[in-house]
């Protein structure tokens, strides 16, 4: 990994706002000849940003991918849509039938194809026992965020089991839970996405499915460097396997 990433010294990680401004920031770097190739990040569904890398014809990788598993350039992503499907299934196999979706309302990628994962899985099942609390708030909302938890806490069917579809919003909700006399996970189960330092520590340690950054950092670093070395051999696209960690934050339904 190391050894990939030094190399990447001519290649830029933008990381600016949602705004025109990150189209124009693009632009710039593309037309300034200061880089060589461009990760991007946080992909959305028709991203433009996508759209204006392959009409310039410039060099590019992406961490993340449109949820169509595209071909027409490269990427690479965590497969959340069957980590999702195998925390529902985790789930549903412990005894939990009302469940509730804690996500964001961005228009990001990995968030759609996570909470995909879960609805699929649900839908499947064909089980009129089941129910959903589906809510989120915006990424970014210090303010909207708990009152987007209250709705899953405090109404008259409070799921048993949720799913997050990060681990900030996943501790967030424990907290809030534990805040209102709730036992974790004897009388509430949640499970989140990216084993972020903070789930080890949280009491009780967060079961979540580790997004492999390590991992995407290095297989990114070295697609873009033979994209640019070979711009004119077919694009690559990897999925990687996210690894679940099962610690202590989910366990069989309450007994009614």
């Amino acid at each position: 990994m190391k050894a990939s990433l030094q190399k990447v010294s001519s290649c830029c990680y933008p990381q600016c706002p949602r705004e025109g401004s990150e189209l124009h920031q693009l632009e710039s770097l593309v037309t300034s000849g200061r880089v060589d190739g461009i990760v991007l990040s946080r992909i959305e569904q028709d991203d433009p940003r996508v759209a204006r890398l392959q009409a310039r014809g410039f060099p590019f990788v992406a961490h993340g991918r449109n949820g169509t598993d595209d071909t027409s350039y490269c990427w690479l992503d965590t497969d959340g849509r069957a980590a999702f499907a195998d925390a529902f299934e985790l789930l549903y196999g412990l005894g939990h039938r009302r469940f509730g979706l804690l996500s964001i309302d961005d228009p990001l990628t990995f968030r759609i194809l996570r909470e995909d994962g879960m609805r699929n899985a649900f839908d499947g099942k064909g089980d009129p026992g089941l129910s959903l609390c589906h809510v989120s708030c915006a990424r970014y909302d210090p303010e909207g965020r708990p009152r987007t938890i209250s709705t899953l806490l405090d109404g008259p069917d409070r799921p048993t089991a949720v799913l997050a579809v990060a681990d900030g919003l996943a501790i967030e909700l424990m907290a809030a839970a534990q805040a209102r006399g709730l036992s974790i996970p004897e009388d509430l189960s949640v499970i989140g996405f990216d084993n972020i330092p903070a789930a080890a520590h949280v009491t009780p340690g967060l079961t979540t499915f580790d997004a492999r950054i390590a991992d995407c950092a290095s297989e990114l670093a070295a697609m873009l460097l033979a994209r640019i070395a070979a711009p004119d051999q077919p694009h690559v696209s990897r999925l990687l396997t996210p690894q679940l960690v099962l610690r202590h934050s989910h366990g069989p339904a309450p007994r009614a």
